[in-house]
């Protein structure tokens, strides 16, 4: 080869991977470009010696909520393993489904999510029991049916009782897809200029703590959203905003870890310009 000044030279490539493709030579369209006068090769050992697994373990056991799911996390050893990629299976999909970890409860029963090596096929277990949803109630007019029943306004004039519509298109394009009659537009009764806080009563969190709802309007994460809130401290445990689009996309929320303590539904607009209003509709919360 030649050297980057131009000049004859040689030079070393020592391909340690698998999947190395070997030496490559670059050239222009001018044929004069690189002049391969000599190539020699020679099979050599690795100057990085691949470190193959020798086990892998998992927790002994996970008990799960059905509709709920939790991370488990295969522990290869040693530490310093080339490969540590598992494959992943469950004995029983309609109980419980596994996806690079992620346990999803489908039904009660039982079942044993197994992790194996690629190298080696070292395998682990875990034992899943998978417990039935339990009863729970609904949050409170979580559809609007009531005008704004169970909720407050906290501040500004950004919702009220007149944004609560049956309206089914916005009028200069295609439908909200809400969910049932009523649903919270919230530009129905004024305009993008104004600002202000809803939030729901507050609930204990109960059931499977799995919450989904369906958001609307103007994408602006910071100033305008929905958000569960933690009501010991205020702090905001999840948010979502809209799209830039008045139809409803479904969001959804785990919120598990959090089954047992008191929350509620908080609905922000501190947003002034264009797309600066939310519609919310059909929030589903598991309360004790």
């Amino acid at each position: 080869m030649s050297s980057r000044t131009g000049t004859p030279g040689s030079t070393r490539a020592y391909p340690t991977r698998a999947d190395a493709k070997g030496i490559r030579l670059w050239a222009n369209a001018d044929s004069n470009t690189v002049v391969v006068k000599s190539l020699k090769i020679w099979a050599m050992n690795s100057a990085y010696g691949a470190v193959n697994p020798t086990g892998v373990t998992l927790p002994a056991s996970k008990t799960i909520i059905q509709g709920d799911s939790q991370l488990v996390l295969a522990a290869v050893s040693p530490a310093n393993a080339t490969n540590k990629d598992v494959i992943w299976t469950s004995s029983n999909p309609a109980v419980a489904t596994v996806v690079n970890g992620k346990i999803t409860a489908k039904a009660a029963g039982n079942a044993t999510i197994t992790a194996k090596t690629r190298v080696g096929n070292y395998t682990a277990t875990t034992a899943v029991t998978v417990t039935a949803e339990p009863a729970h109630g609904e949050l409170t007019n979580h559809e609007f049916d009531n005008q704004l029943t169970g909720w407050t306004i906290v501040s500004g004039n950004a919702f009220s009782s007149q944004d609560v519509t049956s309206d089914d298109n916005w009028g200069w394009g295609g439908p909200f897809n809400q969910s049932g009659a009523n649903h919270l537009w919230g530009v129905k009764d004024g305009n993008d200029a104004q600002t202000g806080v809803l939030k729901s009563q507050t609930f204990t969190l109960g059931g499977n703590g799995q919450i989904n709802l369906l958001v609307g309007g103007g994408n602006n994460y910071y100033d305008l959203y929905v958000a569960l809130v933690r009501s010991s401290d205020g702090k905001e445990l999840f948010k979502a905003t809209g799209l830039d689009q008045e139809s409803y996309t479904r969001v959804y929320w785990d919120a598990s870890d959090y089954i047992g303590t008191a929350c509620y539904i908080k609905i922000v607009d501190n947003a002034t310009g264009g797309w600066g209003h939310i519609n919310v509709d059909d929030v589903n919360v598991p309360v004790q």
